[in-house]
């Protein structure tokens, strides 16, 4: 946040250091147990982001945000079971759904596409 407060210069220097930080940070995690940080090190990054966000004036945004984050990091262990009890299949449903749901009903015309009517997105009167 006090980057932000300084200067919109700063806050990006500030962010390239906690990603240098967090890079090394892993490396040297990886070289001593063979695992990498990553939990961690996202949210040190979304912390340091919520806090430019605030420097910026922003106060809902980052203030959600950082909630929704504590929240998902207490509950890493039942979403990690979770996780692992999912298959490829339901992955790949899930994606399908999204795709279709977000980006491919949204650019479909308001208005009959076929000469019968039958098939058309909304209400037509």
């Amino acid at each position: 946040m006090l980057t932000a407060l300084e200067s919109s210069h700063l806050a990006w220097i500030g962010m390239a250091a906690v990603i240098v930080l967090t890079t090394v940070m892993n490396l040297g995690n990886l070289q001593l147990h063979r695992d990498l940080e990553l939990t961690t090190s996202v949210a040190v990054i979304v912390t340091f982001t919520l806090g430019v966000l605030v420097g910026e004036g922003h106060i809902f945004t980052p203030t959600a945000s950082a909630i929704l984050m504590a929240l998902l990091l207490a509950l890493k262990p039942q979403l990690t079971r979770f996780a692992g009890g999912v298959t490829a299949e339901e992955v790949r449903a899930a994606v399908l759904l999204g795709l279709i749901g977000f980006v491919i009903y949204p650019v479909l015309p308001n208005r009959p596409v076929d000469s019968w009517s039958l098939l058309t997105r909304g209400r037509h009167g």
